[in-house]
């Protein structure tokens, strides 16, 4: 019993800590299985009642949502030992073509914990090897069954091996990039700031010729527009497509529509759109919505919306839980140190930056999070000629003009 509480936790993306986490899990596992689980049975299950020897509907019930037939689907075909599927794959990365039963084999195998680490192995091999049939063969995986941080694992891994190849195998990222689901998995949530400029952005307008769904449309719309914003170009105008619903959208698309509703209009709007921002965010996960508008007010100066923003939602924005939400925890970290130096209180700001360990965030972010960071620096350290150095050596790396001298010497003035 304790495997299966395990896995669906994991299929939830948290631990199961309250009534109220409860109920939304009851949600879903009612709407992903067969079997309608009451909420008394879960609260036994997880030990919030007294506990009971779960009956088969229950078992099956659960087993269905972490992705099983049944609990006896569950008990045979998910807890293989480790060594037999690791074995499949050292056998398998000596082939040259992968065939509807290996697909079949990997998707057996998605729910096993250790399924990421097998398939980072196995693409890593082929990629390099750069087999464009297997890989290609390889992302029609059933992913969706992963949780998110898994999925962010994956895209971490294979993003940081695909750096190698901006602007040199430009055949074989384009046919990777044929996909959906290697662009879903991959390309869409390693957004690698560190090479805006040298090449990541050059995937993304390939992918916007490619998409055909309006959600990853309107966001690849929304991150070609802040690449632009970034580098001082003119705003690109976005309108919401007819068929994208915004609420419907994910909450940092949401978060990312709003940012650009920020920079590519007038002092005057943004007023406006703040007001719109603050009404419509109730009822939006306020730690993924303000994830992309956080720096983009930070870039505009907007401390003072900021500090709204964490008068009222400061609870909920900094809920984090797990690795994959580090970056968004360091990000409202960065914004909290700025709004202590906006207030006068520079020790305090000093002890939060600190606490900021840049290197724990996702890759993509690292170089990106380090500019405000040497912002706040600037203001805090005596070294200025050190920082400033430092500063400018990153920002024209990285090629991003908003990040000028003058933005560093007197953002705080």
């Amino acid at each position: 019993m304790r495997f299966l509480k395990e896995q669906v936790e994991r299929k939830f993306g948290s631990k199961i800590k309250d009534a109220a986490t409860l109920k939304v899990l009851l949600m879903h596992i009612n709407k992903s299985s067969d079997i309608d689980l009451s909420y008394n049975t879960l609260r036994r299950f997880f030990g919030f009642l007294a506990a009971t020897k779960p009956n088969i509907n229950t078992l099956n019930g659960l087993s269905q949502y972490v992705g099983f037939r049944n609990f006896y689907s569950f008990s045979n075909q998910h807890n293989f030992p480790n060594w037999e599927p690791w074995l499949y794959v050292l056998r398998f990365k000596q082939q040259e073509k992968i065939s509807e039963e290996d697909i079949q084999f990997f998707n057996s195998q998605v729910n096993n914990q250790n399924f990421v680490f097998y398939f980072i192995d196995v693409a890593t091999h082929f990629i390099n090897q750069k087999n464009e049939a297997v890989c290609l063969k390889l992302f029609e995986i059933k992913f969706d069954t992963l949780v998110k941080y898994e999925q962010l694992r994956v895209s971490l891994a294979l993003g940081i091996l695909l750096r190698h190849s901006y602007g040199k195998d430009t055949s074989f990222i384009s046919a990777l990039l044929q996909s959906p689901s290697f662009r879903r998995m991959v390309l869409y949530n390693f957004i690698d700031y560190s090479n805006f400029n040298f090449g990541y952005m050059e995937l993304i307008d390939q992918s916007i010729q490619l998409e055909k769904e309006g959600d990853h449309l309107l966001f690849l719309h929304l991150l070609s527009s802040y690449h632009g914003f970034l580098n001082g170009y003119p705003k690109k105008a976005i309108r919401l497509p007819a068929y994208c619903d915004l609420k419907e959208a994910h909450p940092i698309v949401q978060g990312r529509y709003y940012a650009y509703l920020f920079y590519s209009n007038s002092e005057s709007k943004r007023h406006a759109v703040f007001k719109q921002l603050l009404t419509e965010s109730k009822s939006y996960d306020k730690s993924q919505i303000f994830f992309e508008v956080i720096p983009t007010l930070l870039l505009l100066g907007k401390t003072d919306w900021i500090a709204i923003i964490y008068g009222r939602y400061y609870e909920d924005i900094f809920d984090i839980d797990g690795f994959n939400q580090l970056t968004h925890l360091w990000i409202y970290q960065i914004g909290q140190v700025f709004l202590s130096i906006k207030e006068g209180h520079h020790e305090r700001a000093a002890s939060e930056l600190e606490k900021v360990n840049i290197n724990l965030a996702f890759d993509s972010y690292i170089d990106y999070i380090k500019l405000f960071s040497f912002i706040a620096r600037y203001r805090l350290e005596e070294d200025k000629a050190g920082i400033k150095q430092q500063y400018t050596n990153l920002a024209n790396k990285l090629g991003f003009k908003v990040f000028s001298v003058e933005l560093l010497e007197c953002y705080f003035e």
